[in-house]
């Protein structure tokens, strides 16, 4: 399940391109070659690869405090998963267009992903590059990389969305760095009982992979989603959640919060649907009617097999 963030050009990649020059304040970037191509045009950029969001130092330096860029340069942002984020343009003193680009074969996380254009967006400079305010652009689509080149650049050469990107070295897949801890949680009401092995996401990255490209779910296995803090967001779209779901809205009744031993029960159930298209929607927003700090997501129809209700109690020994 996806989880909207905003986020600011971000870090570095692991990927083996080789380092160019330290940037200000000696943060260094790997480089890599992408070529872009739309019928006859064929362009290649030389990019910093920088990955978001794990390193507040590259993240920060970014495009930060440059004054310019080189026509054939540009800044390529890898996410650690498929995102719909918008994006803030902090201590950038001149004008990008962006690209936002997400892998659009059949299958994800190959080896090879076959990138494509999703949508372009031209910024602006901010007030004042430094405090703001700044304007947040937004992609159309959800995607899982982001390059960032000087404003024009695309309409220059004649690049629309739908436009091809290959990388050199080719990008390599990204599934096997998101890896869940597992649990044991059992539902108790009445007489009912269950219990269900739980893939804990505790994590921005393990949260947003969720149930993400995955066609089935055994019925006693779940996904709990634990975050931070008590919430009352709505549950971003369900992007590329191929089957129905159901989720259970989990919080701490106890009198004082986040004790070792909290006291979790149900205090919302609610079914979702499958996107006409998983992957590019439209998607609807499913809501809590109470505030939480844990989701539980499990196959559609779950709860009401079992007679479970709002109001249930969970127990479950983190990992």
């Amino acid at each position: 399940m996806r989880r909207t963030l905003v986020c600011l050009v971000g870090l570095l990649v692991i990927f083996g391109f080789p380092l160019r020059a330290p940037a200000q304040g000696g943060v260094t970037f790997k480089q890599g070659v992408l070529t872009i191509t739309q019928g006859a045009t064929k362009v290649s950029l030389v990019v910093d690869i920088i990955s978001c969001p794990y390193t507040p130092v590259t993240g920060a330096q970014g495009l930060g405090d440059r004054s310019s860029m080189p026509e054939t340069q540009g800044v390529f942002c890898v996410y650690p998963d498929i995102i719909w984020s918008g994006i803030g343009m902090v201590d950038v003193r001149f004008p990008l267009s962006l690209a936002f680009i997400d892998d659009v074969s059949k299958e994800r996380y190959l080896h090879h992903p076959q990138l494509e254009i999703v949508d372009i967006v031209d910024t602006k400079v901010a007030r004042d590059p430094h405090t703001g305010p700044f304007k947040v652009y937004q992609s159309a689509k959800p995607y899982r990389y982001l390059l960032e080149v000087n404003r024009g650049f695309f309409e220059r050469h004649n690049i629309t969305v739908g436009a091809q990107v290959q990388s050199t070295p080719p990008l390599a897949a990204a599934q096997a760095t998101v890896t869940f801890k597992r649990a044991v949680m059992t539902i108790t009401q009445g007489p009912t009982n269950v219990s269900l092995v739980v893939d804990i996401a505790d994590t921005p990255a393990t949260r947003g992979r969720g149930l993400t490209y995955r066609s089935s779910m055994p019925e006693t296995e779940g996904v709990l989603d634990v975050y931070p803090d008590i919430t009352w967001s709505g549950i971003a779209p369900m992007v590329d959640v191929r089957f129905p779901l159901s989720l259970a809205f989990i919080d701490d009744i106890s009198e004082e919060r986040h004790l070792d031993h909290p006291q979790l029960e149900i205090v919302d159930i609610v079914d979702t649907e499958v996107a006409e298209n998983p992957h590019v929607g439209p998607f609807k927003s499913y809501k809590s009617a109470k505030p939480y700090r844990y989701l539980l997501e499990v196959n559609r129809g779950f709860f009401e097999r079992d007679n479970i209700t709002v109001g249930a109690l969970i127990q479950y020994t983190p990992p």
